[in-house]
């Protein structure tokens, strides 16, 4: 069997990959198992289905669906949350009802820290503190 020779590329490659090797020598002096730490946390934490962080059905490494959708959710929120107060349209409003009596509501617009406490109180079940 013949093999070709090296030439310029080839040996600063070689070079590289020692200089590379040489560094991987001296982590795994300073910092023992922490290869085991790192693959452990993506295999055990990352990759684990029910965690539900990466995409099972997906070729490369994606997110995973409903955290796709959650950060969308999020986003969404994040966006309604800071909206003007004012009646510049285009506008959403978010308004929580409340029942004067049989025959009429009143309602006040929520944003920011209004929205978010009043969001918490309707997530709360019934007599519990929070």
């Amino acid at each position: 069997m013949k093999m070709a020779k090296p030439d310029k590329r080839d040996i600063e490659a070689a070079t590289k990959l020692c200089l590379i090797l040489k560094l991987l020598e001296r982590v795994l002096k300073d910092a023992p198992g922490f290869q085991n730490r790192v693959i452990g946390g993506m295999c055990y934490v990352i990759l684990f289905d029910k965690n539900k962080i990466v995409d099972p059905d997906a070729e490369a490494i994606e997110l995973h669906p409903e955290l796709v959708s959650a950060i969308e959710d999020a986003e969404r929120y994040r966006w309604l949350r800071a909206q003007p107060n004012n009646t510049e349209t285009p506008r959403i409003d978010v308004v929580k009802w409340e029942r004067e009596d049989e025959s009429a509501n009143s309602g006040d617009g929520l944003r920011m820290e209004a929205l978010d406490a009043a969001i918490d109180a309707a997530r709360k079940p019934v007599g519990v503190a929070r």
